[in-house]
């Protein structure tokens, strides 16, 4: 197995392919016929922040929940790509392709900016770039325009999986052999290490003491309690904030936009854009049930919410 990179065929996955006949280990290509793309500048650092605003980016654009997202930087916007592993591993079987041999799962929009000229997709379409997006259009009458064929130079850095449909296996019966035998060495290991863990947690607890014996602070368990009080301040904060944060992400549908958000040891405030005015009331009612108090901004369709950690 090659865990530093993926060496399988690269196909392009498109509606009107032909039926395949592979038999060994492949990573594909999805066209934007598989996915909803959606592109927001949202006031979040890391890839893990924007995903949990996703499902309320496409509230009303999805046919039913089975949906997952795939999220990454792209300049000042953070892409969102919602797929359907299941529907994606169903349309595979039927086109030859086992999702079990499937590695990793790529998107054409992450290759918009190799898009400089169309791919053919079959005799009726092509891949193309339009508005920085990557699209399918009819291919009819472009017979005499410049086309570039798909190759494995197209490869992203980062895929996803399609793990959650009901076929996949992550492992053949081979590799799960393999690596079962390391995983029983390191368990007898791990007892053995435990075997000797125990017989040195006399000799700490003997440390300890010597430790106490040079340092007679450490003896009083107020000062003990004042140090963890400390780490306790510290971690009850940080898991206040990771709370506020969920609670404002669950709060965000279709028509509200997040614009501002500023958050301190101390204070909290978030500034709600909406498309309309008749949003406000229905955002309002989200916040409440999510037990934040929200209040009109200065400018109009806006809200804020505010308040003391």
């Amino acid at each position: 197995m090659n865990f530093m990179g993926s060496n399988h065929t690269l196909i392009l996955v498109y509606k009107s392919m032909h039926h395949q006949h592979q038999t060994g280990l492949v990573d594909v290509m999805l066209t934007p016929e598989f996915y909803v793309l959606k592109k927001e500048v949202l006031p979040v650092r890391y890839a893990y922040q924007a995903k949990k605003v996703a499902p309320a980016l496409f509230d009303g654009l999805l046919d039913d929940d089975g949906y997952d997202f795939f999220v990454y930087k792209e300049g000042e916007e953070w892409v969102f790509i919602a797929y359907h592993p299941e529907q994606i591993a169903a349309f595979l079987k039927r086109k030859g392709i086992e999702p079990a041999k499937v590695g990793k799962v790529y998107f054409a929009e992450q290759i918009v900016d190799k898009l400089e000229q169309p791919i053919r997709l079959g005799e009726k379409h092509m891949l193309m770039r339009l508005n920085d997006m990557a699209v399918v259009v009819p291919g009819s009458g472009s017979e005499a325009l410049p086309m570039q064929p798909f190759s494995q130079s197209f490869r992203p850095n980062k895929g996803v999986g399609i793990e959650s449909a009901s076929s996949r296996s992550l492992f053949s019966k081979k590799e799960a052999v393999f690596l079962a035998v390391p995983f029983v060495i390191f368990g007898v290991l791990w007892i053995a290490e435990g075997v000797h863990m125990k017989k040195a947690g006399g000799k700490d607890t003997q440390k300890l003491m010597s430790l106490y014996e040079e340092n007679p602070a450490l003896q009083s368990s107020y000062a003990r309690e004042s140090i963890l009080s400390k780490y306790r301040t510290v971690d009850t904060l940080e898991r206040k904030k990771r709370e506020l944060l969920k609670k404002v992400a669950k709060s965000i549908f279709k028509g509200v936009t997040l614009t501002e958000a500023e958050v301190d040891d101390t204070h909290y405030k978030f500034t709600f854009s909406l498309a309309k005015e008749s949003t406000q009331k229905r955002l309002e009612k989200v916040l409440k049930e999510n037990g934040l108090s929200p209040k009109k901004g200065q400018k109009s369709k806006e809200v804020i919410v505010e308040g003391a950690l």
